[in-house]
């Protein structure tokens, strides 16, 4: 007895079972003959795809019910649409994803793994001729993209219904009568087409490119439900020339799609057609559908112009009533052009990452190298065509107060990476201001349109208490300065559109860093005074040492209130938790952070015009030392935001 013949008997005795179940169960509950139903069914369902698999039926798999392929599937993917995948992948022998366990047939899940990727790898393979050689390829890639995307939709045929689990008897319902039964509508309806703007007339397909938009039209169904049936589809020329690939998307989901050289020229015409029939697309009454037609390119084209038509009568539908019609009206085609471009170049945008350090202040050691301070983190981007970098230039500049010095004194080194990946180390000669970072192609092969973050970090000399290489405070920044890359058609790239620099970072040993927390401002009015109320409240956090803050004249030096105009008296006072107050000063013990609040009042019983005033932290003095006489002040760039809205004041 041949398999074919053993799986027909075995489908003959389970059918058989599934007959004699209740005829044995009458001692069953009913969950226990539910639990028994559900056995026999996926035991049949194994069984009927190893049938198909022998009698080559094409009927989809029940995990494929209701499913559309329509976006690319890849390692990682997950979803019932991966389940379908996999479940499509086990009617066939050949392409299964596992024979026995996770993945084999009844066994299918919802992830994209090892194990689907090779599977997908032979069924590329297999279906090569519609899926492989339409984009140039000779081996399947594991990845499923557009021309895969349309084979596995031709597949899915009506899946098989899966029977509901039995539920414990209940009482009959009365049956309804014929006038309780819900009507069905039947009407005759029309559709009507709209070209859409986008994709326009200017639009260009390089070469390799896939499921580029070419055309878009919308159809629109009124009185009735209506069934798109067909749709045909001219190109004038010939689109086998540079095209490889020509598909209808309804929306995001892929509808039906032919290699180009499926095109075929009618005698006596200029132009090459395409009929795409059995299409079956449901446009519901009132409601709207977008048809896209789309793409791909061969991996060498010329410098061609396409128009593309819906011809008069192109589009067949039927309503409800079962009555024909066609679109678009006679002498109304529907017409968009494009052009394929060959040799073209590309090009590289460069951008500065949002996460790209802001300035501030950086602590260095005083006795040994410090390795990772990050200057700069900037995004490549390549336009037009793919892209591999194989040099980065960057600049490297200091404010270094020693005479003669440079940023050669300060900056051992500059490293360079992606991600995580140290891709590039250089180090900074004599009198040196830029390192080339070379041999980069292996880490930056960038497809179009896709992005590359790097990173550049400094390592930074020890900063001596002699000072003979440079001082506290001395700042050092980066920014990209030059490129060189190659694009996909082998053209040299030198320059970039757009800048990337990043900002000055203060180089301390012992330093505070400070972060606002709140600024207030609110003003009180009598007959004879009017105050302006400023609150200021900020961190300070000591790093690498202790940090004493200045508390001259038992204030705090450089927390003013400021006004445009007028005359004005000001006091305020300063609450501090987290600092030891000293005679001068208010002493941070290395890596705690102290809370400042300041309270300001301006007024007093004065006249004058109406005046802008506002509360604002101008300078905050510090130094390590409690019996210090010469005092650091913060960057002004690093408080400008200390201050509070500003009001006015009528002084």
């Amino acid at each position: 007895m041949n398999k074919l013949k053993k799986i027909v008997a075995v489908l003959s005795i389970v059918g058989m079972i599934g007959v004699a179940v209740p005829n044995s169960a009458q001692a069953l509950t009913a969950d226990e003959l539910a639990a028994q139903i559900a056995l026999l069914q996926t035991q049949l369902t194994q069984l009927m795809a190893q049938y198909q698999q022998l009698a080559g039926t094409t009927a989809a798999p029940a995990a494929c019910a209701g499913i559309t392929f329509a976006a690319n599937l890849t390692v990682g993917s997950t979803g019932n649409d991966v389940k379908c995948l996999q479940a499509l992948l086990n009617t066939d022998a050949t392409t299964q994803v596992a024979a026995t366990g996770v993945g084999s047939l009844g066994n299918e899940t919802t992830y994209f793994g090892s194990l689907t990727q090779a599977a997908v790898v032979k069924f590329q393979d297999k279906y090569a001729s519609s899926i492989l050689t339409p984009l140039g390829l000779t081996a399947g890639t594991g990845f499923v993209g557009a021309s895969t995307i349309v084979k596995l939709n031709s597949m899915l045929t009506a899946a098989p219904t899966t029977p509901t689990t039995p539920t414990t008897p209940t009482t009959p319902t009365t049956p309804t009568t014929p006038a309780e039964e819900e009507e069905v509508e039947v009407g005759e309806g029309d559709l009507t087409i709209k070209r859409l703007a986008i994709p326009s007339n200017a639009t260009v397909v390089y070469e390799g490119e896939e499921n580029v938009s070419v055309m878009a039209f919308e159809l629109k169904a009124y009185d009735s439900d209506i069934t798109v049936k067909r749709i045909d589809l001219r190109s004038d020329p010939k689109p086998s020339r540079d095209l490889s690939y020509v598909s209808l998307y309804a929306g995001t989901s892929a509808l039906a799609g032919v290699s180009a050289s499926s095109f075929t020229k009618p005698s006596d015409v200029d132009y090459y057609k395409y009929r795409f029939d059995g299409l079956n697309l449901e446009i519901a009454e009132g409601a709207t559908t977008t048809i896209y037609v789309k793409v791909s390119a061969l991996a060498s084209v010329d410098a061609n112009e396409y128009d593309f038509t819906i011809p008069a009568s192109g589009i067949r539908y039927t309503d409800t009533a079962g009555l024909t019609n066609y679109l678009p009206e006679v002498d109304e085609d529907v017409v968009r052009t494009f052009n394929t471009e060959g040799d073209v170049e590309g090009t590289v945008k460069l951008a500065l990452n949002t996460d790209s350090p802001e300035e501030g202040i950086v602590v260095v050691s005083d006795t040994s190298i410090t390795e990772g301070i990050e200057l700069l983190v900037f995004d490549l981007q390549a336009k037009v065509t793919a892209v591999t970098v194989d040099r980065i230039a960057v600049d490297i500049t200091a404010s270094n107060s020693v005479e003669g010095g440079g940023a050669w004194d300060i900056v051992s080194a500059l490293r360079l990476y992606l991600g995580d990946t140290l891709i590039g180390v250089e180090t900074l000669e004599d009198e040196a201001t830029e390192v080339t970072f070379e041999d980069l192609d292996s880490y930056l092969a960038i497809t179009k349109d896709a992005k590359k973050t790097l990173t550049v970090t400094a390592d930074v000399y020890e900063l001596p208490e002699d000072n003979n290489i440079y001082n506290e405070g001395d700042t050092i920044l980066a920014a990209f300065s030059g490129i060189e890359a190659e694009d996909a058609n082998e053209n040299d790239i030198d320059e970039v559109t757009g800048a990337a620099e990043g900002e000055d970072m203060y180089l301390y040993t012992v330093a505070p860093e400070l972060t606002l927390v709140s600024a207030s401002l609110s003003t009180t009015r009598t007959e004879t005074i009017e105050e302006a109320d400023g609150t200021l409240v900020f961190k300070v956090t000591a790093l690498g040492g202790d940090v004493y803050v200045n508390n001259a004249d038992d204030g705090i030096n450089g927390v003013v209130m400021a006004a445009t105009d007028g005359v004005a008296t000001e006091t305020y006072e300063v609450a501090v938790t987290g600092a030891t107050e000293t005679d001068d000063n208010w002493r941070i013990t290395e890596g705690n952070t102290a809370t400042f609040t300041v309270s300001i009042l301006l007024g007093g019983d004065l006249e004058g015009d109406a005046t802008l005033v506002r509360a604002s932290l101008d300078d905050l003095e510090w130094n390590t030392d409690d019996d210090a006489e010469v005092y650091n002040s913060v960057p002004d760039t690093l408080i400008e935001d200390f201050r509070t809205s500003s009001k006015s004041l009528n002084i």
